[in-house]
């Protein structure tokens, strides 16, 4: 009986955090599941309100948030700024650390993507560009910009990774750095604000739900 009562009360804590996740749209360290986006690269009404959201540092070149959600198959990201500097291309790049590993060095259970005329990715290292396209990507991500010199201001990336390709799975850990490739300045914005590229156990742990 008293294991009972246990299961219980610990099933009706995990549901109110759940609602209270929802009700507030932000839910720290986790990424919930959600509905399905509309893939293209415009911002629906309520389309990401329940998502968990991230804000990048106070900076001089742009306000950026970042969201995050899934959809039981798919990693499901938003990168969202306005008050963007003239002439400058901001790239959405994230890493993630699938089995949690916390490594000082990236190791072969990191991954690396980039958004840019292409979506690219790598798996181990960063900056890999051999797997770099805007067809046939097992991962993509909406808008691109142009090739060539033609400037593009973009206010909203969608993004969309299957949990196939990460090898992952609702109930895992995983660490993730969200990150702003900033050009021509080669300057980069992070988050979590303290956290480097290249050193995994600073990044941040969520737990898909």
């Amino acid at each position: 009986m008293r294991n009972m009562k246990h299961k219980l009360l610990t099933c009706i804590l995990i549901f109110i955090a759940i609602a209270c996740c929802n009700q507030k749209s932000i839910c720290q360290n986790k990424v919930q599941i959600g509905k399905s986006i509309v893939f293209d690269g415009i911002i629906e009404n309520k389309e990401w309100d329940d998502a968990s959201i991230f804000t990048f540092k106070q900076n001089e070149f742009l306000n950026a948030k970042v969201f995050i959600k899934h959809d039981n198959q798919n990693l499901l990201i938003l990168y969202l700024y306005n008050n963007q500097k003239d002439s400058t291309y901001y790239l959405p790049e994230f890493f993630i650390d699938t089995k949690l590993n916390k490594s000082k060095t990236w190791e072969e259970d990191d991954y690396w993507f980039h958004v840019s005329a292409q979506d690219c990715y790598s798996i181990g290292k960063r900056e890999d560009y051999s797997k770099c396209s805007t067809a046939d990507q097992i991962w993509k991500a909406t808008p691109n910009y142009p090739f060539g010199n033609e400037f593009k201001k973009i206010d909203a990336f969608e993004i969309s990774v299957p949990f196939e390709l990460l090898n992952i799975k609702s109930g895992q850990r995983i660490g993730i750095c969200f990150s702003i490739a900033i050009y021509p300045e080669e300057m980069r914005l992070n988050y979590p604000n303290n956290s480097n590229e290249d050193i995994p156990e600073t990044w941040l742990e969520l737990t898909i739900m």
